[in-house]
């Protein structure tokens, strides 16, 4: 899926995985990247956007979601 804010695209991957594990955040070439599970599926949101920005877009993304 890929969603916007202020003109920077963030990319949402989501496929078959664990059901918990740790969360984590991080910066490589310029992306920052954000990954979490829940429900049997690993969840990647990557962006441009700065870290503070795509961390805001995961917990409104995840509020949404049961």
């Amino acid at each position: 899926m890929i969603y916007g804010r202020n003109k920077h695209g963030i990319n949402l991957f989501v496929w078959p995985g664990r059901a918990s594990g740790p969360e984590w955040t991080e910066t490589r070439n310029g992306y920052d990247m954000q990954s979490w599970f829940n429900g049997g599926m690993t969840f990647w949101a990557v962006s441009d956007l700065n870290e503070m920005e795509l961390l805001t877009f995961v917990s409104l993304y995840r509020q949404d979601k049961p």
